[in-house]
């Protein structure tokens, strides 16, 4: 199957730039290869989505579960800035507290820097595991909804054809995120966003 026909690739450049903290530019980490980011000291692969959908309990909606994706908040690596229109929010993120912020601040921050140095291998990966999901899904007459943003604020729209994935992905409902980006031009029907409202304006 060919995902890489899923990554709006003309626009690469701009969605890495869009990860940028302008002010601190020059300290931006050296870049690893791939395999170094994506592998695990004992030669295991890792999965850069959730390890498990979280199916929902509530009757009437035991068919759906949700998967996602978890990236470093804020300007938590020096030189990125995952969360452009952070406000207060950023004092008490979820990034940083609870079993995320307590268990797997080293797999956000090397997801984040595989994201930013090797964006086009690393959606191709987070996509052929998001295909397996929702095919495991299908199988078991269920559906799964993706949250791409669980820690960050990234601009998906800009690099991934939502439409198209949600139409050639069975078991996958859609995707949604919050976000604090004043103004989204969003021409996807499958990605649903929620502004969240800025505790300075």
């Amino acid at each position: 199957m060919d995902f890489l026909k899923y990554i709006i690739t003309d626009n690469v450049q701009k969605f890495r730039a869009s990860l940028v903290d302008r002010k601190q530019s020059d300290k931006i980490p050296t870049a690893k290869t791939y395999f170094e980011y994506s592998t695990s000291k004992s030669g295991r692969k890792r999965a850069i989505l959730s390890s498990s959908v979280k199916w929902s309990k509530v009757d009437g909606y035991t068919g759906y579960g949700v998967t996602g994706l978890y990236l470093v908040p804020f300007k938590h690596i020096q030189g990125l800035n995952f969360c452009a229109f952070a406000a207060l929010c950023s004092n008490g993120c979820i990034g940083y507290t609870g079993h995320l912020g307590l268990h797997h601040q080293d797999a956000l921050v090397w997801k984040s820097l595989a994201l930013y140095h090797h964006t086009i291998e690393f959606l191709v990966d987070m996509l052929k595991e998001l295909y397996i999901q929702c095919l495991r899904a299908s199988m078991e007459n269920k559906q799964i909804w993706t949250r791409l943003n669980g820690s960050s604020d990234v601009r998906w729209e800009k690099i991934l054809r939502m439409d198209m994935i949600v139409q050639d992905f069975n078991g996958l409902k859609g995707f949604y995120d919050y976000t604090k980006y004043p103004r989204v031009i969003n021409p996807y029907q499958h990605y649903h966003l929620t502004y969240s409202l800025s505790e300075i304006t």
